[in-house]
């Protein structure tokens, strides 16, 4: 699974990006990349934050992750 800080770094080189356009249309569209990565952050974070035992996908994730 990706960590939630991989989606923060995306959202944040994307902003800086947005801030070095000259062209308004690409400008809003990494901002609105960058707010899509941010909520993409948020939810891989409150999925790392339910036990495994309360769904079974995240459980099988980590008995393999424990065979590794």
């Amino acid at each position: 699974m990706v960590k939630s800080e991989y989606y923060r770094r995306q959202a944040d080189l994307c902003l800086r990006l947005a801030l070095a356009q000259r062209d308004q249309k690409t400008a809003i569209s990494l901002v609105e990349f960058a707010e899509d990565m941010m909520a993409k952050a948020e939810e891989t974070a409150a999925l790392k934050s339910i036990p495994s035992a309360d769904c079974p996908a995240l459980a099988a994730n980590d008995a393999v992750l424990a065979g590794l």
